[in-house]
């Protein structure tokens, strides 16, 4: 259709029709703008603190029991390294030694405990092989067949009964003030309070002798000078009682090394109570020695 530019067409007579669907959907938004959202006054839970509060607890009680099972760990570790340590020693200081009485006995068997004593004073696992014939003492005739034997020699000599004995106790076993204790004073007990020395016979009257000491040290420890546990004046000892029952200064003769033990730890009262090896027996007394 064609139409010619001028006045507009004129309007329609009549109302517009309503869309019913429009309709609708206005009825629903006004109601909907009638709905009041419910009122938050706080958005904390009532119970929040609490379970705040119970979890923190829960999470220190978990951490104390990780801190608790790490401890445990580490301790577990510890332990078995000094287990293991522990069973190393055990398995070294349960391996036979040499060593000699320094009297002559026969009352000694495999198994027996015997009293030892430690020269100067602390246990030295320093051996030095040596040899020796063993044999019948008095054998005159020459019936018994005499043999070689040898041995690695330490600084320790099985002793009569009744004479006062310690207890070694190795640094593995002791605590660390206890060891540092012990350490600190060993010194300036061997030095001043005596208890078992080597010494040579010089000079022999009877039951009595003159005596040279051996020189001894205190124990050597790392990065240590060493120091000697006598003055010059000290090796030197006279008149020296000999203990050595029944014959005592019978079987003695200059030259001997011998045992010597200060009674009541003071250098004041040395006593020769038996051979450093070799023991002689006395000629009224048993007539061999042996290994045993």
């Amino acid at each position: 259709m064609l139409s010619a530019p001028g006045t507009p067409p004129p309007a329609l007579e009549g109302e517009a029709k309503k869309d019913p669907a429009q309709e609708a959907a206005q009825q629903t938004e006004e109601k909907l703008d009638k709905i009041e959202p419910p009122r938050v006054e706080t958005f904390q839970p009532k119970k929040l603190g609490e379970v705040a509060a119970k979890f923190g607890i829960a999470a220190a009680k978990l951490k104390a029991a990780e801190d608790e099972l790490t401890r445990l760990y580490a301790e577990k570790l510890q332990r078995d390294s000094r287990i293991s340590d522990l069973e190393k020693l055990k398995a070294k200081i349960e391996q036979p030694v040499d060593c000699w009485c320094c009297f002559p006995d026969s009352a000694y068997a495999p198994g027996d405990t015997a009293d030892a004593a430690e020269i100067p004073g602390f246990w030295n696992d320093e051996p030095t092989p040596r040899e020796t014939t063993m044999g019948i003492r008095f054998d005159p005739e020459f019936r018994v067949p005499e043999r070689q034997v040898s041995y690695y020699e330490r600084k320790i000599n099985l002793i009569p009964a009744g004479l006062p004995t310690g207890q070694l106790r190795h640094a593995l076993t002791m605590s660390g003030p206890a060891l540092f204790l012990a350490v600190a004073l060993e010194p300036g007990a061997l030095r001043w309070k005596p208890c078992w020395r080597y010494g040579t016979i010089t000079a022999k009257n009877g039951d009595s002798c003159d005596v040279d000491l051996e020189a001894e040290t205190a124990r050597l420890l790392s990065n240590e000078k060493e120091m000697a546990l006598d003055g010059d004046a000290d090796l030197t000892l006279a008149d020296v009682p000999i203990w050595y029952p029944p014959c005592n200064g019978a079987v003695f003769q200059i030259g001997d090394e011998v045992l010597l033990w200060f009674d009541g730890w003071t250098r004041a009262k040395p006593k020769v109570i038996g051979f450093r090896r070799e023991p002689k027996p006395c000629p009224q007394g048993r007539q061999s020695w042996r290994d045993i």
